[in-house]
This record gives structure tokens, sequence and C-alpha cells, in this order.
């Protein structure tokens, strides 16, 4: 692609960015895109070719974008879980019985078991976290 060509796409795609930046609240790139006719893979794509040519016009560095250092790995541990049917549900404690879910929420491989005193709020958020999953 000739230099005076990628000049034009790249003009009419900083401004595509900038009127989904502009969205109305409440809606998703996703909606935005679909309601104006943009790919979604497409936006991306510029926005993160907008992204880094700023970077570079800010820092004078052509390198890729630095990476965050002195964070730790992150690493997860699975922890078991304990299966019961209610007829085998036995006392903790003198106080606490085991936990029996009243739901479970399967999704992707994933398994969310609930009690029927969960928070409407708690509940909300559960399901945006699976969802983006």
């Amino acid at each position: 692609m000739d230099r005076i060509n990628h000049e034009v796409r790249l003009a009419n795609w900083a401004s595509i960015v900038y009127q989904c930046s502009q969205r109305p609240r409440g809606v998703t790139v996703q909606q935005w895109c679909s309601e104006n006719g943009v790919r979604i893979k497409s936006y991306y794509y510029w926005q993160r070719k907008l992204r880094k040519g700023a970077y570079e016009q800010l820092t004078g560095e052509t390198a890729e974008l630095p990476c965050a250092t002195g964070i730790p790995a992150m690493t997860f541990a699975e922890l078991p879980t304990l299966r019961m049917d209610e007829a085998e549900v036995k006392e903790t404690d003198s106080n606490t019985a085991a936990f029996i879910p009243d739901a479970v929420i399967r999704k992707s491989g994933m398994a969310i078991e609930i009690s029927n005193t969960i928070s409407r709020d708690l509940l909300s958020r559960l399901i945006g976290v699976m969802e983006d999953a």
C-alpha cells in the first residue's frame, strides 16, 4: 500500500475511532460498530494502529509498547470442591451445615453454585464475569 493511500485510510479510521469514543453512554463498542456498519475486528485493528502511532509520536520510540515490569506473574491454584447431595449433608460444626446450592449456573466450562439468598448486585456481577470469560 503506498504512503498516501495509507495516510488517507489512517485519517478515515481516526475519524471512526473518535466518533465511536463519543458514542452515548450505555452503548457498547460492538453495538456502535454494528449500527454504523463497521466491522468490529477492523475497528480494533485500526484503534491499535492509531494508539501505537500516538505512542511513537509522544515518546519518539518506534519499539513495541512497553510491558509492565516488576509485576509478579499471576498463578492460579485449583481448589477442590466437595459435592454433596442433601442426604449427605453433615454438620461441619455445631452451628453451620455444609453449603448446598439452590442453583448452579454453568457456562463455558465454568460453574457457579449460588444460594437463593444471594444479593441481586452480586448475582449481576457474577453473570457479567461469566459473560466476559
